[in-house]
């Protein structure tokens, strides 16, 4: 089913889920998707405001609400069902802005940076109750976000990744997409508290 909801809204996330609880029972799996693109399709420029020296809290408060208090609230208006379950997958796509940082998007980078700290933090928490909290980190993937930007700068793109050399392409949302369903399937049951890249090679960070 389709629920729309405002995820920085935390009374409308706890009706999204209430709604979703009242059709099926219960929320098993969590992935915290929303966000917002680290390009502009229309002008193929960083939409977080270029480099930081020109940003303001208007940019910030966009970008810290929806990422930050959008993975705090919809985690928040899950994980007790879950832990009263004894069952649970949270998986909060990051990307790898979070991890090394990115210049022309360092509130982007702070945010994302944050998530990691959050679903490290509650993994602790949560193992307890067998729940799982983990994150995906993808760099450039190929979306109607992107399309623009990586048409004007392909080639320098596809450079900076070793397996786009070999592949002769960049990031698929399919390749997101198994990462997110082998960490919210029993096989992963063992893992928590990680970040999971899926880059093609473009960063390795511990």
């Amino acid at each position: 089913m389709g629920v729309a909801a405002d995820v920085t809204d935390l009374q409308a996330v706890k009706a999204m889920v209430g709604r979703v609880t009242d059709e099926f029972g219960g929320i098993d799996i969590l992935v915290n998707n929303a966000g917002i693109p680290a390009v502009s399709a229309s002008n193929a420029v960083p939409s977080t405001g270029g480099f930081f020296g020109g940003s303001d809290r208007t940019q910030w408060d966009r970008t810290m609400g929806l990422i930050t208090y959008g993975v705090l609230n919809c985690s928040r208006a899950v994980i007790e069902q879950m832990s009263e379950r004894r069952w649970g997958r949270i998986v909060n796509i990051i990307s790898d802005a979070g991890r090394v940082g990115e210049p022309r998007l360092v509130a982007y980078s702070m945010a994302k940076a944050g998530v990691i700290g959050f679903s490290k933090a509650l993994a602790k928490e949560a193992g307890r109750f067998c729940v799982t909290v983990n994150c995906v980190s993808p760099a450039t993937t190929e979306t109607e976000a992107t399309m623009e930007w990586i048409r004007a700068q392909g080639e320098q793109i596809m450079r900076q990744y070793p397996l786009a050399k070999g592949l002769n392409r960049l990031g698929r949302p399919s390749d997101v997409a198994n990462a997110v369903a082998f960490l919210a399937s029993a096989r992963a049951e063992w893992m928590t508290g990680q970040v999971l890249s899926v880059n093609g090679g473009y960063s390795m960070a511990d």
